[in-house]
């Protein structure tokens, strides 16, 4: 008989780092984790075999019919005495769905077992802008992430919208306060996307030790999908920056 498993689940918004931190901790032998399994639109399993065989309709509609049931089954999907750690990624938006989905939370939220990773990022320009240079690149046909040194932006060029933006961040505040307080009295870590970048294997060791799995070396499968300075890349940047200084959000703007 396997092991018990430890359980865990990534809730951040999106372009904060999930998908590093997911990556990183598929890379480690004895972890599995699943993509966007909430995304309402494809089963995001990110792993080939399981794309192949539990991308079903049969699957999409125990999914969206009977959510918890759906996450009990991905909890038990392996049975391998070699793997420590199971879960998968997703956003807060996932959980606005439906009904249904709503239920997912309060389902997760009733488990003693599973541990959350609140995935963060400090500065919501950057997350904003990447946002846009995500959309700009699905246009031209690209992936949102660079998953090859060649396909990583060198001279990439956006106009920022103010008023978007600044609803972005007033909406974004509070969603991670919102969820602060939903996890407040639960097993959780912070995962800021800043920390990760910058001392990957130090804060991969504070992950993998608040999961309770041993340290192994680890990989990442994609790039950083800018080059330049986020102050080249927005044409209206310095009209920006202004702005938020004057409204308070001016930390944002600190190269």
């Amino acid at each position: 008989m396997a092991a018990k498993k430890q359980k865990f689940i990534i809730i951040g918004s999106g372009r904060s780092g999930s998908t590093m931190l997911k990556n990183l901790l598929r890379s480690h032998p004895h972890i599995t984790c699943f993509g966007e399994l909430l995304n309402y639109k494809k089963i995001l399993w990110d792993y080939e075999n399981f794309n192949n065989v539990y991308n079903t309709g049969e699957i999409h509609n125990v999914r969206n019919s009977n959510p918890t049931e759906f996450i009990k089954m991905v909890y038990s999907l392996i049975d391998d005495v070699e793997l420590f750690a199971i879960g998968f990624k997703s956003l807060y938006a996932h959980f606005d769905y439906s009904r249904n989905f709503k239920s997912i939370l309060l389902y997760l939220l009733e488990q003693p077992d599973i541990k959350f990773l609140h995935n963060k990022r400090r500065n919501l320009f950057k997350t904003f802008c990447s946002y846009k240079i995500a959309a700009e690149r699905t246009k031209q046909g690209k992936f949102m992430n660079a998953y090859d040194k060649d396909d990583v932006e060198h001279s990439i060029q956006i106009y920022i919208n103010y008023d978007a933006c600044l609803n972005f961040f007033e909406k974004t505040k509070k969603m991670e306060a919102k969820y602060d307080q939903i996890f407040k009295d639960k097993s959780m870590i912070d995962v800021f996307y800043e920390d990760l970048a910058k001392k990957t294997g130090f804060e991969m060791k504070k992950v993998l030790n608040f999961i309770g799995v041993d340290y192994a070396p680890l990989s990442l499968s994609t790039y950083k999908v800018r080059r330049q300075p986020i102050s080249e890349v927005v044409v209206n940047y310095q009209e920006l920056k202004k702005k938020f200084n004057d409204v308070g959000f001016g930390e944002y703007f600190v190269e």
